[in-house]
């Protein structure tokens, strides 16, 4: 049987005891992602329900088995045992509720194929890769090189064998 409790808005807190461990699952949910640490402490079987508690600084599980009591700090996605018995009066407690089962955190969704961008005069595409600015463009991939050459002095496209520009006269390299 799991347990569940809210310990701040978005975080919730996830207990379950299996044979002699306490396995403790801290769930963080917030715009657009989640976050998820499980952790597995050896306390026992549980001779009844734990309690939690409010700390300033998280919260602290209070573990009672047939061996004794087991106090685990929670502090964001951080937990540990603490050693010795911690003075839990001045804290208020966490209500406890029964849940069907341990989180499980959803599959990413694949990420989709990268549209093609226009920024003004400018536009660039994916597979295989071209930019275009202006009367400038320039394709990589699939076996072509840069597929157009253009005059340095007006930038007007030029042919691979042009020696001048024919729009700007200007001798060409």
């Amino acid at each position: 049987m799991a347990y569940v409790c809210e310990i701040s808005p978005g975080q919730r807190v996830y207990l379950e005891n299996q044979a002699s461990q306490t396995i403790i699952t801290s769930v963080n949910i917030s715009a657009g992602q989640q976050q998820q640490s499980t952790c597995g402490f050896e306390t026992g079987s549980w001779s009844e329900l734990p309690e939690i508690f409010q700390t300033p600084g998280g919260v602290i599980l209070k573990i009672k088995t047939t061996q004794g009591e087991t106090h685990i700090q929670i502090q964001g996605s951080s937990m540990g045992i603490i050693n010795g018995s911690p003075n839990l009066g001045s804290y208020p407690k966490i209500h406890l509720e029964q849940s069907d089962s341990m989180p499980r955190m959803q599959p990413m969704q694949p990420m989709q194929p990268m549209q093609p961008m226009k920024m003004g005069d400018m536009s660039m595409k994916m597979n295989p890769m071209s930019m275009s600015m202006g009367n400038m463009e320039m394709r990589i991939g699939l076996g072509s090189d840069v597929t157009k050459r253009f005059c340095s002095g007006c930038g007007a496209a030029v042919s691979p064998s042009d020696r001048f520009c024919s729009s700007c006269g200007h001798r060409l390299l």
